[in-house]
């Protein structure tokens, strides 16, 4: 990869596409922004590793400059996307904004039930969790990704973390005498 220098950049692209009985061309643009740096970030979920649908999980990162230092201003959020969907990120992903408290970047996450139209178990199984944003200077968090070049869809290449979700459905309070593909929260 060459060393760019910092800042905002143009890129043309410029096609031509030739044929027995034509010829088209065009262009396309797009902008990008070349930081000096990124943000260093280290995310934990809270219950950690299973999980199950209409559970609420608390996220938690910390957030700090190269340096060390934490960041405090910014936007930043967490977005979770299943397994099944990572090449179609923008049709199945649920985005937390995180907000700043004492020290780490905070946000909640109820698993959905039936989540998107599939199946009773469609919530189940693998999903990743990638932090994203920038701080109020400009230094965005580091998110390795690779072009989709069917979709056109910049797709992310690591995860931050990742939880498992499995296909009951959670209940805390449970007053009744029955039911089926759930789990059920004992008091304690």
């Amino acid at each position: 990869m060459p060393d760019i220098p910092s800042g905002y950049y143009t890129i043309i692209a410029n096609a031509t596409y030739s044929s027995i009985n034509y010829t088209a061309t065009g262009i396309g643009t797009t902008q990008i922004y070349v930081a000096p740096q990124s943000l260093v970030t280290s995310v934990s979920i809270s219950p950690s590793g299973v999980l199950y649908e209409n559970q609420t999980a608390h996220i938690m990162t910390e957030i700090n400059y190269f340096n060390g230092s934490p960041v405090k201003y910014g936007t930043f959020d967490a977005v979770l996307v299943p397994n099944f969907l990572l090449n179609n990120i923008g049709q199945g992903q649920v985005v937390v904004q995180l907000n700043y408290d004492h020290g780490k970047w905070v946000g909640n996450f109820t698993v959905p039930e039936d989540a998107f139209g599939s199946s009773q178990f469609g919530s189940s199984g693998y999903w990743n969790v990638y932090v994203e944003g920038t701080s109020f200077n400009g230094f965005p968090t580091f998110s390795p990704s690779y072009l989709n070049v069917s979709s056109l869809e910049i797709l992310p290449s690591a995860v931050n973390t990742r939880i498992y979700v499995l296909p009951y459905v959670y209940i805390k309070n449970f007053d009744g005498n029955f039911a089926a593909y759930s789990y059920v929260q004992t008091p304690t």
